[in-house]
This record gives structure tokens, sequence and C-alpha cells, in this order.
């Protein structure tokens, strides 16, 4: 009697392990929203680092290397936000500052340019009319409503950015960051877009970004649920390009023909961007998202991309990698109130050697 009651308790423990697991793996595929969920008043800072790595190359029309140019740029920024309001459909408006700053260029020569802002050093001739514009700025709200889903929907900036755009000294990039489609741009750029419905564990969504850069091609972002545990979801990234002017003539991995055919600017691009063909990219990354507190945790992308374009005899070919990371945590919204003008000590992280070649 003692062996088939064993048996008989063996089954039974064995039957609802089963079930326990086929009931927890049901659970875990259950569909989840992922919504920002702000409260007003709420405040958290945002660690922002970008780096890019470029390397070019230029070819007489045998193919023969004439010259090669390495650059390297490092931006980091900590952005401070302040939740103002939530609307009944879930709309959060924002007041978003950059409080501190850092720009690092490794030029030609291994020769490396920073600035720091606020900083009580001089920063090197080349950033001067830069830090100069941005001490102005640094620090001054800008407003900017959010969706539900994280898209940017508007943004309003204070007369100290306003001038920024209308600084012609800083150049297309630092102007057109300071003005209301520019930031919005470099946020729905940078931040996750959450699907519109919610999603099960190895569902996918994507999103559209009008134009790869100044460049004539449109990057689409494809995201996937890849996991959800401890009120915490994590998703992975990959993304495609599609060029949306006229074939340039390169075939991807081709930039022996780059610029084939050019006739001027082509739609969607620059006269800067005239016959740039895109010879091959690929982006990848992934998010967390805190499903409890409803806001971004994390958010890394790496992007790769090879440019060509013919110049008369010669080809210029240029690699680009580039690096993305954002991490995000709340802070006691005094405290962050307190500290809107952070001290040298504060500033992000910076390479070493300051403004020395190495």
């Amino acid at each position: 009697m003692v062996r088939p009651l064993f048996v008989r308790f063996a089954l039974a423990a064995a039957v609802t392990s089963f079930l326990a697991s086929i009931s927890a793996t049901a659970f875990a595929q259950e569909p989840v929203e992922l919504r920002w969920k702000l409260e007003p008043g709420e405040a958290f800072v945002t660690e922002w680092k970008q780096g890019l790595e470029s390397r070019a190359i230029v070819q007489d029309a045998q193919d023969q290397v004439l010259r090669r140019i390495e650059t390297t740029h490092d931006l980091s920024m900590r952005i401070g936000w302040k939740i103002a309001s939530v609307a009944e459909n879930g709309d959060v408006v924002t007041e978003q500052r950059i409080e501190a700053l850092t720009l690092a260029v490794r030029a030609p020569g291994n020769i490396l340019r920073q600035l720091q802002l606020p900083s009580s050093e001089e920063p090197p001739k080349e950033f001067a009319a830069l830090a100069e514009a941005l001490k102005q700025a640094l620090g001054v709200p800008i407003r900017v409503t959010l969706s539900p889903r994280g898209e940017p929907l508007a943004a309003e900036l204070s007369e100290a950015w306003t001038k920024l755009a209308e600084n012609e000294e800083l150049g297309p990039s630092a102007q057109q960051l300071a003005t209301p489609e520019g930031w919005k741009s470099l946020l729905g750029n940078a931040i996750m877009p959450l699907p519109e419905a919610p999603v099960a564990v190895g569902a996918t969504w994507s999103s559209e970004d009008p134009q790869l850069g100044r460049l004539p091609y449109r990057m689409t972002s494809i995201w996937t649920l890849a996991g959800v545990e401890d009120d915490v979801a994590t998703m992975t990234l990959r993304s495609t390009a599609e060029q949306t002017a006229p074939d340039a003539g390169v075939a991807p991995g081709d930039a022996a023909n780059a610029g084939a055919g050019e006739g001027g600017t082509p739609p969607g691009g620059t006269p800067e961007t005239a016959g740039v063909a895109v010879t091959g990219f690929e982006r990848t990354g992934g998010a967390a998202f805190d499903l409890a507190d409803g806001m971004l945790l994390s958010q890394e992308s790496q992007t790769k991309i090879n440019l060509g374009k013919r110049l008369g005899e010669y080809l210029l070919s240029t690699q680009q990698t580039g690096t993305l990371t954002i991490e995000t945590k709340k802070v006691d919204p005094q405290a962050a109130a307190e500290s809107q003008t952070p001290d040298d000590s504060q500033s992000p992280e910076a390479p070493a050697n300051g403004n020395e070649a190495n």
C-alpha cells in the first residue's frame, strides 16, 4: 500500500507543478500596456551620452588612397525634467532643462578639444561662440508636451533658446536644435515610441524617422517586447533605412560609383548631401520601461552607416559609428529645484586630458 500511495502523491505533485508552470507562462504572456503615467510635481533626471566616430577615406580614379581622416565627437548632457501638468487624455506637459553639458571633439592629429558647462574655465577658441551662447540657455526651461506614448507633440522655447537659432556662428546643427521642431526631433529620435495597443511578449511595433540625419533616407525602427519581469518591460531594437530620393547609382556595399548620375540636390536632401549614397546601414539596441511608474528607465542604440560620394574624379567614403545611451531616474522635486544651477563637480563625465593634445 505504501508504494501505490507514494506514486499517487508523486503524480499529483508533478501534475500540480506542470499546471503551475502553464499558469505562470500564460500570465507572463498577458498583453501589457506601455504608457507614460506621470503625476504633476514629479521630477526626474536623464543622463544622455552620445558618441560619433567618423572615418573618411579619399581615393582617386585608380582607387589609390590619398588621405584618411578620423574624428570623434562625444556629447554628454544631464537634462532635468519636471512634470508641470497632466491632461485628462494623458498628455504630459514637462519642463526640461539642460543642467550640464560636455562636448569633446578629437580632430585629425589626435588633438582633443573639450567644452564643459557650467565651468569657470575658458573654453577652447573653437568653442568660444558656442559656449557663450549656451551659457545663456543653460538651465532655462523648455516646455514640452508628450503624449502617453512618449511622442513629443509640442515644444515651447524661451528667448534664450530662440536667440541660439539666430546665431549663425553656431552652425546649422546647433541652430536647428534651438527651434521647437529641432527639439521635438531630438526627443522623437532618441526616446522609444510606445505601441498604440497593449502588446504581449514577442510582439513588434514600428516607427518612422522622416530622415536619416540630413540625408534623403527614411529610417524605420522596429521594436520587440522581449520580456516582462518585476514590472519592468525590456525591448529590443533593429532599424532599416530606405532611400527616399531617386537612386544615386550606388548598390549596397559598392561605393565605387557613389553619386553617379547626380543632378543637383535630390528630393529630401540638402546641397551638402547631394549625391551622397548610403552603402551600408545597421542599427540595433534596446530599452527598459518601468510599468509601475510609467516611465522610460534606460535606452541604448548602436548605429553603423557607410556613406559614399563622388567628387569629380575622387571618391569620398565615410564610415560612421554612433552610440546613444539614456538613463533616467526619479529625484526629489525640491532637491531638483535647488540644483538647477549645478556646480562644476556635478557636470557629466568627460574624457581625460582636458584640452591638451595627446
